[in-house]
């Protein structure tokens, strides 16, 4: 309903995004694992509308273009610190998605190797924690393939793979 609405109000030419509406947006995105029906909300609006930069970089990540999500997050969080609170609040399935854009993506693969191995000591949540670790591991096997560090990240990971992400950790 609030996106049928959104859309007739957009067309109309006014910008109704109020905060509770605004809100819901993002829940969506946050919440889900992105889809056809994301990407396409995304394309038709992203002129009208200013989606946070991890929607747009999981936008860029869905249509394949590794490079410009990753570059549209490193560009945006450009420091340490900026990048590990921005890590901290995204829901692990953003987390998951910005780690694979990173690891195929990203020009500097050690650096946010070790942002994401930083970010997993403190997040809270074993989900994310596991998916940050595990994007810290994978960051730094492209680079370093045989490095015992890979083995530490993806052994920590396991320990704090849920149920649902254990097959991951495994591989």
């Amino acid at each position: 309903y609030y996106f049928s609405a959104l859309i007739n109000l957009i067309h109309k030419g006014k910008n109704p995004l109020d905060e509770d509406l605004r809100q819901k947006i993002n829940s969506w995105y946050k919440e889900n694992q992105f889809s056809e029906s994301h990407n396409t909300f995304y394309t038709d609006f992203s002129t009208q509308l200013d989606f946070d930069p991890i929607i747009t970089a999981r936008h860029y990540f869905y249509e394949k273009n590794y490079l410009k999500a990753a570059t549209t997050i490193e560009n945006q969080y450009s420091s340490k610190e900026k990048f590990l609170q921005f890590l901290s609040s995204l829901s692990y399935i953003e987390i998951k998605d910005l780690g694979d854009s990173f690891v195929y993506g990203s020009s500097d693969k050690i650096r946010y190797s070790e942002y994401f191995a930083t970010a997993a000591l403190s997040l809270p949540e074993p989900n994310k924690a596991f998916y940050s670790l595990f994007s810290a591991g994978r960051l730094h096997e492209k680079v370093y393939p045989n490095s015992s560090r890979n083995l530490d990240y993806y052994r920590t990971a396991i320990y704090l793979a849920e149920e649902d992400s254990f097959d991951r950790a495994l591989w």
